[in-house]
């Protein structure tokens, strides 16, 4: 196989594997309803077609261990994170204040906890404009489950939640975006969801 021929194979499969981790962030989000694994096997597949292969560009090969190294990162996390789903204890990371973010509830509901039987109350608010009320539920909640404020503001609130908020709606593709306070356990979260995203 010329060089240009598996170099062009090679970047393909890089932009697949790129696709699928979108793809499990969105399935994560509940934005895709199956797990990827359709794609999931065409990418196995074809690394296994290529490690098989005598590739004598050292460039090539380079980029292929690269790219199955990379991969099998993926796949670990995956499963680690499948594996919270289904003992129900995922929980997703935010950038907002390095809080730990719960998989969100439909509005108005409350989260039953598997484990303890306890409830996650939540409070949330889709405007710009009225992110001011968010954080005074978000001081209140801390101080009901004892948490330290200091060193919060609502100015660090506010550029916070804006990034983030950004940040979800560019990767994920959507215009809105929903903001909630968790309570669960004695502990106080922040969580972000595109708007309007109903968990099955």
């Amino acid at each position: 196989m010329a060089t240009s021929e598996m170099t062009e194979k090679l970047d393909s499969l890089e932009t697949k594997i790129t696709r699928l981790k979108q793809e499990y962030e969105q399935y994560f989000m509940h934005l895709l309803k199956r797990e990827p694994l359709i794609h999931k096997k065409e990418i196995e597949s074809l690394i296994m077609r290529y490690t098989n292969m005598t590739i004598n560009n050292t460039a090539d090969q380079f980029k292929l261990n690269c790219l199955l190294s990379r991969f099998n990162s993926y796949r670990q996390y995956w499963l680690r994170i499948l594996r919270s789903m289904e003992e129900g204890e995922y929980v997703r990371r935010s950038e907002t204040y390095g809080s730990s973010v719960s998989v969100p509830a439909p509005a108005g509901l409350a989260l039953k906890d598997r484990a303890g039987g306890g409830e996650t109350q939540v409070e949330q608010d889709s405007g710009e404009e009225s992110l001011s009320p968010i954080y005074k539920k978000y001081i209140e909640a801390r101080k009901r489950c004892k948490a330290g404020v200091k060193g919060l503001s609502e100015a660090k609130f506010m550029a916070s939640i804006k990034d983030a908020r950004e940040k979800i709606a560019r990767n994920y593709n959507v215009k809105d975006t929903e903001v909630m306070v968790v309570e669960k356990d004695g502990q106080v979260k922040l969580a972000i969801r595109p708007k309007g995203v109903k968990v099955e």
